[in-house]
């Protein structure tokens, strides 16, 4: 029971300060179920048309949250492309967020 709690209270908070942004890339993943790394970048630049709220957020934080939060991996596929996918952490705080019913508009 204790573990449950800790886990919804994990995705509470990392619903807190995840970017709209990083959101709907996840959503996006688990949909496509993979995705060439070069999407990611597709959301940062689509998502990001206002300023970050730190100045020196880069593409490169916004990306290392979602790898170091253990939301998606990078891995190579076969035919030698680098790919990143939802690993079974991000599916699990999307399914928190859908039966919460939490908003995916959020900024940035």
């Amino acid at each position: 029971m204790a573990a449950v709690q800790a886990m919804l209270a994990r995705h509470e908070q990392h619903y807190r300060i995840i970017y709209g942004s990083q959101l709907a890339f996840l959503r996006h993943l688990n949909v496509a179920i993979v995705a060439p790394v070069q999407n990611a970048r597709y959301f940062f630049d689509t998502f990001g048309t206002k300023p970050p709220p730190i100045p020196t957020y880069t593409y490169e934080n916004w990306l290392s949250f979602l790898i170091n939060t253990f939301d998606i991996e990078k891995y190579v596929a076969p035919d030698g492309q680098e790919m990143f996918r939802l690993t079974p952490t991000g599916k699990a705080f999307l399914m928190w967020a859908t039966e919460q019913s939490v908003p995916d508009q959020k900024p940035f």
